[in-house]
């Protein structure tokens, strides 16, 4: 993970009138992180307005750019278009229509179309070996949990205390919270955005048990028919019994069986559990449209430059081979400094 796709918006979600015969947009606060490999070097937040969409609905808008912004002169950064899907490749940095357009990066979006029974899903989604396997790993769970219920559903506001209290319990052990710091946080506002999502039926929070004690978390929320599969972490103690892949057989199973969403979407990048499970991918781009001014010139430029030093020391390493080593040693560097 670089500096390429570290594109986090937070905040309340108030829609916001634009010019007329223009969508809505939300003001959200956009974080730009700075990462030298897994190593976070900085984060800057700044106003935006986001077109909030889902990526299977992010083909066509009618808004300007450049006109929201002179609606705001001097309240918004920036327009952000997240999840575009590419249909030819964008220059990283372009001026275009009195707005610096810039595109970190593109990459592959994986995800699963729900269609059918759950069943269905696994017998045209895997063959007779991947199968066989998922279900000994599903089973070997099952079989270290005595038969007892391992797997939970969270969605109402009375619910989200303790939803968040036992992703935090699993959260404080991964390495997404001592390495890259992108555990399901454990604030008292991040509660109060759970319990607004709650509120209006978007958010699922999910949490696979051995015994009592929670292993695996998932934090999903709907965009629209889409469900959003955003923040995930599990034990490290319990890594040969696999429980992030049991955890998400379960949600599959889960959401087959609700039928309110139309799509899992395991967000921008590719790795082996995206792979395995989903069903189909595109090529997706986060588009900027930043007011030229020279301080947003500037950002751009050091997240560029830091984006660069990142992907050229990571071929480095993998042509030396030692790739894998020196994240391992970075991890458990990190993990004793928390």
């Amino acid at each position: 993970m670089n500096a390429r796709g570290i594109m986090e918006q937070l905040g309340p979600d108030p829609h916001i009138a634009t010019e007329a015969g223009e969508e809505a947009l939300v003001e959200r606060q956009t974080r730009l992180r700075f990462y030298l490999g897994e190593l976070r070097l900085a984060v800057f937040a700044f106003p935006t307005l986001v077109y909030p969409r889902p990526f299977t609905k992010q083909r066509h808008h009618s808004l300007v750019p450049r006109n929201v912004l002179r609606n705001h002169p001097g309240v918004y950064r920036a327009v952000v278009f997240p999840s575009q899907v590419v249909v030819n490749a964008s220059r990283r940095l372009a001026f275009l229509d009195g707005c610096l357009r810039y595109v970190p990066v593109s990459a592959p979006r994986l995800y699963v179309t729900f269609s059918g029974r759950f069943s269905d899903y696994v017998q045209s989604n895997f063959d007779a070996k991947q199968r066989h396997n998922l279900t000994r790993t599903v089973r070997k769970f099952d079989e270290l949990n005595s038969g007892k219920p391992s797997f939970r559903r969270f969605t109402k506001v009375s619910e989200m205390a303790a939803y968040q209290r036992l992703a935090r319990t699993v959260a404080e052990c991964t390495y997404q919270e001592h390495s890259l710091r992108v555990a399901l946080p454990g604030t008292t506002q991040f509660l109060e955005q759970l319990e607004a999502g709650a509120e209006h039926d978007r958010v699922r929070g999910y949490v696979l048990f051995h015994q009592a004690k929670p292993v695996a978390y998932a934090h999903c929320s709907f965009n629209e028919d889409v469900l959003e599969y955003q923040i995930v972490g599990y034990d490290p103690a319990y890594a040969k019994w696999s429980p992030g892949t049991v955890l998400l057989y379960h949600i599959l199973a889960d959401q087959f069986s609700e039928g309110r969403a139309s799509v899992l979407d395991f967000g921008t990048g590719e790795s082996p559990y995206k792979t395995h499970f989903a069903t189909h991918r595109t090529w997706c781009s986060d588009v900027y449209y930043f007011t030229p001014t020279i301080s947003n010139v500037m950002l751009i430029l050091a997240h560029t430059l830091v984006d660069y030093i990142s992907v050229s020391t990571g071929k480095l390493l993998e042509c030396l081979r030692v790739k894998s080593a020196v994240r391992g040693l970075m991890r458990r560097w990190r993990g004793l400094g928390s």
